[in-house]
């Protein structure tokens, strides 16, 4: 079921993304110059990439599910037009995220294809050459504003939807984000692994990637279908779920960011090490490491120049430590409370009598069990 929903779900979506951006670059054809039309079609090229999961997305339409008892087939086409633009709103708005991550991280690559940085360092070096500071510089400003173009259109697309209570809630969800960033870049980024918190580092983590990766998309996805104050008790629910959801989403992604296959992730594997995030599978590691242990992993985090056989220590040590293991333990813990919660969801009191809807939040409930075990077993 998992599977098939996705596909179908993603594919819709798809074909509203890919038609915003055919509108938007005849749009622009007739009003701004070619070095913007060049910017936007880079845009496009990134968002439209094989590989793309649109798990944001997705969770908007199961999250109108769960409260509406509507399947995607079902939905009014006002509330279509709605989800739609929230769908697409929060994936482009994902992309710019992904934008301005790259140029934090100095990543060159993403899904398996050149960034728009790299795309742009290509293109300024025919009239630059080599690598000089001028590509460096020109290549770095129009992926910016690469960036602030997705924002623009993500807000543009989300400020189409006659809701207040979803829009302050997106808006919420972009400080949120921002402020995530900034805590593992110059927070959590630039802690002392003596100091640190394993508290610290779960804050962030649901502020820059578990909260607007999985709670926020369903959640607005919800509001779509009706009034906050209405649904209270569900979106209570569905809250509690999506951070736990939210927290097995960013420990396998660190997961795979240190032990997964480049060839699948199209990332490297010792970049997060290379630069220096302090995950909980580090931060576990390091307290309980010795004296000389704890020397040699500060050595080797964040220092550009370590060298291959440490880093393969330091992720064989994650493993010797039984960090890793556990870890996965805890999110198999998690799994099985929210299997129990799913099982027990109640529907709105005015659906109790729709057979038809309460067969459809079933669906949905099952939906979200199937997409916390994918979350975990997951290779990319």
């Amino acid at each position: 079921m998992l599977k098939e929903k996705m596909i179908e779900i993603r594919n819709i979506v798809d074909q509203k993304l890919n038609q915003i951006f055919i509108n938007h670059i005849e749009y622009s054809k007739a009003k701004f110059s070619h070095s913007f039309i060049q910017n936007l079609n880079q845009l496009h090229r990134v968002v439209m990439l094989k590989g793309a999961k649109r798990i944001r997305p997705i969770l908007v339409f199961i999250g109108h599910q769960l409260i509406t008892g509507l399947d995607i087939n079902q939905i009014p086409k006002e509330k279509m037009d709605d989800l739609l633009n929230l769908a697409c709103g929060l994936e482009i708005f994902h992309t710019f995220a992904l934008i301005h991550d790259d140029i934090i991280d100095q990543g060159l690559s993403r899904r398996g294809a050149p960034t728009i940085e790299a795309s742009y360092r290509d293109f300024f070096s025919k009239f630059y050459g080599g690598s000089s500071e001028s590509v460096n510089h020109f290549a770095l400003g129009s992926t910016i504003l690469a960036g602030d173009l997705a924002l623009s259109l993500a807000d543009t697309l989300i400020g189409k939807i006659n809701n207040q209570k979803l829009r302050e809630y997106y808006g919420d969800m972009q400080f949120e984000l921002i402020a995530g960033q900034i805590d593992d870049c110059y927070g959590v980024g630039l802690a002392d692994l003596d100091e640190l918190e394993e508290e610290q580092i779960l804050q962030m983590m649901r502020a820059k990637s578990g909260n607007y990766s999985i709670t926020r998309p369903v959640i607005m996805g919800a509001l779509v279908g009706g009034e906050s104050e209405v649904i209270s008790g569900q979106i209570d629910i569905l809250n509690e779920n999506c951070q736990k959801i939210g927290l097995i989403f960013q420990l396998t992604d660190d997961f795979i960011g240190l032990f997964g296959k480049e060839d699948i992730t199209g990332k490297s594997t010792i970049g997060d090490i290379v630069e220096g995030k302090k995950t909980l599978l580090i931060l576990r590691t390091y307290k309980k490491s010795t004296k000389l242990e704890q020397l040699r992993i500060k050595n080797i985090l964040g220092n550009g120049n370590s060298k291959m056989e440490d880093i393969n220590w330091l992720k064989n040590h994650i493993i010797n430590l039984n960090v890793y293991s556990d870890l996965k333990n805890h999110c198999s813990e998690i799994e099985g409370e929210i299997i129990k919660s799913f099982s027990q969801f109640p529907p709105q009191t005015q659906l109790l009598n729709n057979k038809v809807a309460i067969e459809n939040i079933k669906k949905g409930c099952q939906f979200m069990i199937e997409f916390t075990e994918y979350l975990l077993e997951r290779d990319k």
